[in-house]
């Protein structure tokens, strides 16, 4: 499945010029690292590789995670003053 995942992922990024790199156990961590070093903009991964990876100090991964752990606060915030709002109408 996650390969499935990366395939329409990578159909609809050629367009607009994203990088999609697989992440998962079976495939060398060190293939992976330098593919990291490319510096993909969506990561696509099982979470035991993530882990481990993540674990070694791989930077932009941490990056990557980082800025979407942001992006998932904020959104979850706004759609929160959203209900917080209407509830006082």
């Amino acid at each position: 499945m996650l390969f499935q995942v990366t395939d329409h992922l990578k159909a609809v990024a050629k367009h607009i010029n994203v990088r999609v790199t697989p992440i998962v156990g079976g495939i060398l961590a060190e293939k992976q690292e330098r593919l990291l070093k490319a510096k993909p903009e969506i990561v696509v991964g099982t979470p035991g590789r993530l882990w481990e990876l993540m674990s070694a100090g791989e930077k932009h991964l941490v990056e990557v995670i980082a800025n979407a752990m942001h992006y998932e606060v904020w959104v979850s915030l706004n759609l929160y003053l959203q209900e917080l709002y209407y509830c006082f109408l």
